[in-house]
């Protein structure tokens, strides 16, 4: 039998750093009634949102340099800049973000998870001008203006058509503005480590969790981005070390890949959708 260690392991390298309290209209209430039950570990580093904590070792920097402006505060390096956390679930990205100077608008259609994260942030009189959290779901946001960098972290491979997902996430973005995306490819590793593995032997995550069908792989989704207009800037491969309990960036992008791309400048800013408030109109 595999150690409790073991297993945690396993869960990290597979599902472990997602944000599971992120539901589209695709989801369903099952998935998301399971993780309103976990409301009370979304801030605990050794509970069951452990690796999302862990993977904010790769995900912070990752997206500070990308958005960092030349002159700019050691200690508030994204200082000016907005920045749109999809799925933020309890708000262990986007408060981060938030402690560098960025203005987050986190946004998750799971209700405890945003009262945790809007608790959590309050209690930092720090925070409370520079993130904020909304309830719904991301097709039917209302925003006065675009982002400067969007965040898609664990979300594409939940979605029932994630095409029509990511064009909805880029039109979030400004020109010359950034989208980060984190996801799972669809190779036979990802299928024997992400469903076999972790669902039907070791049962460390719900049979059914994901479907193989709806992974990913870089190839597709550069080409699907370039569409949008964006041009592919990094393509990382991500990869848990157990003995040290850290993830850390690989060049194999067989199972987990981070990718961030730039929105071309000529490409036409949408004026925006209707919707979900962020609250700023």
């Amino acid at each position: 039998m595999l150690s409790r260690t073991g297993k945690r392991i396993i869960t990290a390298l597979i599902v472990g750093k997602r944000s599971p309290a992120f539901r589209c209209v695709s989801s369903s209430p099952a998935e998301d009634e399971k993780f309103t039950s976990l409301y009370h570990e979304w801030w605990s580093e050794s509970g069951s949102f452990a690796a999302l904590h862990a993977f904010n070792e790769l995900r912070v920097p990752l997206v500070r340099d990308a958005l960092v402006q030349p002159n700019s505060s050691p200690t508030l390096p994204l200082l000016g800049r907005r920045i749109l956390d999809i799925g933020c679930g309890g708000g262990i990205f986007s408060e981060p973000l938030a402690r560098l100077g960025a203005e987050v608008l986190g946004i998750d259609s799971n209700t405890a998870a945003i009262q945790v994260a809007r608790n959590h942030s309050t209690s930092d009189p720090e925070l409370i001008e520079r993130v904020r959290y909304v309830l719904g779901e991301v097709e039917s946001l209302k925003v006065s203006e675009p982002f400067d960098g969007v965040i898609a972290s664990e979300v594409l491979e939940h979605v029932t058509n994630w095409r029509n997902f990511l064009s909805t996430c880029c039109q979030l973005v400004k020109p010359d503005g950034f989208i980060f995306i984190t996801t799972i490819n669809r190779t036979w590793l990802s299928r024997a480590l992400a469903i076999f593995v972790a669902e039907r032997v070791l049962r460390v995550v719900p049979d059914g969790t994901h479907e193989w069908d709806k992974f990913i792989q870089p190839e597709e989704l550069q080409f699907a981005l370039q569409q949008e207009g964006f041009a592919v800037r990094l393509l990382h491969g991500a990869s848990f070390q157990p003995w040290a309990q850290k993830w850390r960036w690989s060049s194999n992008t067989s199972v987990n890949f981070a990718l961030v791309a730039q929105r071309l400048a000529q490409d036409p800013t949408p004026s925006g959708s209707n919707g979900t408030s962020d609250g700023r109109n």
